[in-house]
C-alpha cells in the first residue's frame, strides 16, 4: 500500500509540473521501471478483449440486433479496466510490432446470447449458432504497428476470415491535465474503429457492411484522495451507412459532489446516409449532437439502451446487453520468443519485462533507457524526424486517398498526409480516408 501511495505521489507531482502542457500524450516521458506495467502499449491497448463477441457479430441476421452486437463488442473493450487499476505500459518504439491471435471455441460462440426484444427481456442462445457448435475453434488474428513516434501513432488490424469480419483503426490519443484530473480522448489522426462484415457469398467491396465507432472522453479522477478512478463523458457514435442505422451512446455527466454513477444512455436510430454525405464535418457533428440530446423524429428510434458502462447495460426492454463486471479478457496467443522478430514487442522488451517481474527495477530502468536511447540515435540518423520525406514508411500498413482510392505510399510519413492535416487539425477534404489503415498485401492498385 505504501509503495502504491509513493507511486501516486510521484505521478501527481509530475502532472502538476505539466499543467501548462497542451497535450501531455505527445510528450514522451521516460518513467522509472517501477511505475510501468510490464507490457508494451501495442499489446496492452487492445480493443478485442472479447474475441468471442467480435466473431459472433455476423451470426445475427437482423440489422438492428446486429448493430447491438457491434455496440456490445465495443463496450467490451473496457474489460481490461474493470478492476479500476491504472497502468502505464512501455512507450512503443518506431517500427515496433505486436502480433497475436485468439482461438475461440465454437461452443463459446454458440453460447453468445441472441438479443430478442419480444421475448420478455430474456437473452437466449441462437438455435442456428447452437447447431453449428463443434469441437473446433474460430481464429482471430491481430497485427499492430507503431507507425509514428512523435506524436505516438499506431495502426491495428483484426481479422476473422472464417466469419468474414475485420476491425481496424489508428491509435492516437490526446491528453490534458485539468488541475485535478487527466482527460484523455482521440487525437487528430484517430477516427475510431472501422468494423467491416463481408456478407457470405458476396465478393464486391460495395456489399461490405461497415461500422464506424468513435471514442468518448475518459477522465482519471481522484488524484487528491490518492484513489484514482476512471469516468467517461461525451458520446460514442456507431454508424453503419449500409443499413442506415446509427447508435448514439451518451455518457452522463458525473455529479460534482458524491459518488460517480458511471451512467450511460443510448438510442439506435434510422438516419439518411446520402443526406449526411452532403453535409460538412461541422454540420454532421451538430446533427449528431442534436440526436444525442434526443432530437429527431420518435419513429426513427428502433432501440434504446441504458445502464452503467462499467456495470450492466440493457437494451430492448429489459434485455441485458453487456455486464462489464462479468466479462473476462481472452488470452492472447503469440509465437515463442525465439521465433519472434527483434522488433516484436515481447522480444524487444524481454529484458525489461523479466527484470520488472523479479522486481529488479534498477536493471529494468537501465535496459529501458538503453532501448529508448537506441531509438533516439536511429531517429537522429534518419534526419531527426523533421522532414516528412525522412520518416520511415510503415512495414505493414498503408492509407488511401479518399477521392481516388489510391494508396498513399508514405502513409503517415508522406508529406501529403501532413499537408492535409494543416492547421485545422483534421483530415478533411476527401484527400485521405482518415484513420483507416490497410494491410500492405491488401491495398488495391
Amino acid at each position: 500500500m505504501e509503495d502504491g501511495k509513493s507511486k501516486l505521489g510521484f505521478v501527481w507531482g509530475l502532472l502538476r509540473r505539466m499543467a501548462s502542457v497542451k497535450d501531455i500524450a505527445s510528450v514522451r516521458m521516460s518513467l522509472p521501471a517501477n511505475l510501468m506495467d510490464p507490457s508494451s502499449n501495442l499489446e496492452f491497448w487492445n480493443y478485442n478483449d472479447r474475441p468471442d463477441l467480435f466473431a459472433s457479430i455476423p451470426d445475427e441476421p437482423d440489422p438492428v440486433l446486429r448493430m447491438l452486437r457491434v455496440v456490445r463488442w465495443f463496450l467490451s473493450k473496457d474489460t481490461k479496466w474493470k478492476d479500476n487499476q491504472l497502468r502505464k505500459p512501455y512507450n512503443p518504439v518506431l517500427g515496433e510490432t505486436f502480433a497475436c491471435h485468439w482461438l475461440v471455441p465454437a461452443a463459446d460462440l454458440a453460447a453468445v446470447p441472441t438479443l430478442l426484444p419480444d421475448n420478455g427481456g430474456v437473452a437466449t442462445t441462437s438455435p442456428a449458432a447452437a447447431t453449428s457448435a463443434a469441437a473446433r475453434s474460430v481464429r482471430i488474428d491481430c497485427l499492430t504497428e507503431q507507425i509514428l513516434h512523435t506524436p505516438p501513432v499506431s495502426a491495428f488490424y483484426y481479422d476473422c476470415p472464417e466469419k468474414g469480419i475485420t476491425a481496424r483503426g489508428v491509435d492516437h490519443v490526446s491528453a490534458k491535465f485539468t488541475g485535478t484530473a487527466i482527460k484523455v480522448g482521440a487525437g487528430a489522426f484517430n477516427a475510431g474503429v472501422y468494423l467491416s462484415i463481408r456478407r457470405r457469398r458476396r465478393r464486391s467491396p460495395e456489399e461490405e457492411e461497415e461500422y464506424n465507432m468513435t471514442y468518448p472522453w475518459a477522465s482519471i479522477n481522484g488524484w487528491l484522495s490518492g484513489k484514482p478512478y476512471i469516468t467517461v463523458s461525451e458520446t460514442t457514435v456507431v454508424s453503419c451507412p449500409a443499413t442506415g442505422l446509427r447508435c448514439i451512446l451518451l455518457y452522463k455527466d458525473e455529479p460534482f459532489f458524491g459518488s460517480p454513477k458511471f451512467a450511460v444512455e443510448g438510442r439506435v436510430i434510422r438516419y439518411d446516409p446520402a443526406r449526411e454525405a452532403r453535409m460538412t464535418e461541422k454540420e454532421r457533428r451538430e446533427a449528431e449532437k442534436r440526436e444525442a440530446a434526443g432530437g429527431g423524429a420518435a419513429e426513427n428510434v428502433v432501440a434504446r439502451l441504458w445502464g452503467a458502462w462499467n456495470g450492466k447495460v440493457h437494451a430492448c426492454e429489459q434485455t441485458l446487453l453487456f455486464d462489464l463486471q462479468q466479462s473476462f479478457t481472452h488470452p492472447k496467443l503469440v509465437s515463442p520468443l525465439p521465433e519472434q522478430s527483434p522488433t516484436e514487442s515481447r522480444r524487444l522488451w524481454q529484458g525489461v519485462t523479466e527484470a520488472i517481474l523479479r522486481k529488479d527495477f534498477s536493471t529494468a530502468t537501465a535496459l529501458k533507457r538503453e532501448i529508448e536511447e537506441r531509438q533516439r540515435r536511429k531517429r537522429d540518423a534518419s534526419g531527426g524526424g523533421g522532414a516528412a520525406a525522412a520518416r520511415p514508411v510503415p512495414r505493414f500498413f498503408r492509407f488511401r486517398r479518399g477521392a481516388a482510392g489510391k494508396e498513399v505510399e508514405g502513409a503517415l510519413g508522406d508529406a501529403a498526409f501532413f499537408d492535409v492535416v494543416g492547421s485545422s487539425g483534421g483530415l478533411g477534404g476527401g484527400v485521405m480516408e482518415k484513420g483507416k489503415p490497410y494491410l500492405v498485401d491488401r491495398v488495391a492498385s
